[in-house]
C-alpha cells in the first residue's frame, strides 16, 4: 500500500496488516489516509496498523483443514 497526501507518502505491505481480507484492506487504507491527513506521524499509523486487534470472536482464526485457513466472522451483538 502506498499513501499519499501532499507532499507525505507512506508505504506499508498489506501483509503487515493485522486484520485480514480485502475488505480490511480498504479500511485499513482508508484509515491509514485519513491519518496521514490529520498529521499522525508515519511510524505510530504503522504501529496501530501492524497491531490492531478487534473485538473479541469478531475474526477468529480457526484450525488449518487441508492447507485451508477458516476464519470465523461472528456477527456483532
Amino acid at each position: 500500500m502506498t499513501v499519499s497526501a501532499g507532499d507525505e507518502k507512506m508505504q506499508m505491505s498489506i501483509y503487515d496488516f493485522a486484520l485480514k481480507g480485502k475488505h480490511n484492506q480498504y479500511n485499513t487504507m482508508a484509515a491509514a489516509l485519513a491519518a496521514t491527513l490529520i498529521g499522525l506521524r508515519k511510524d505510530k499509523i504503522r504501529e496501530a496498523i501492524q497491531s490492531f486487534e478487534a473485538l473479541e470472536h469478531r475474526m477468529e482464526v480457526l484450525p488449518l483443514v487441508r492447507g485451508v485457513e477458516f476464519i470465523e466472522f461472528a456477527a456483532a451483538s
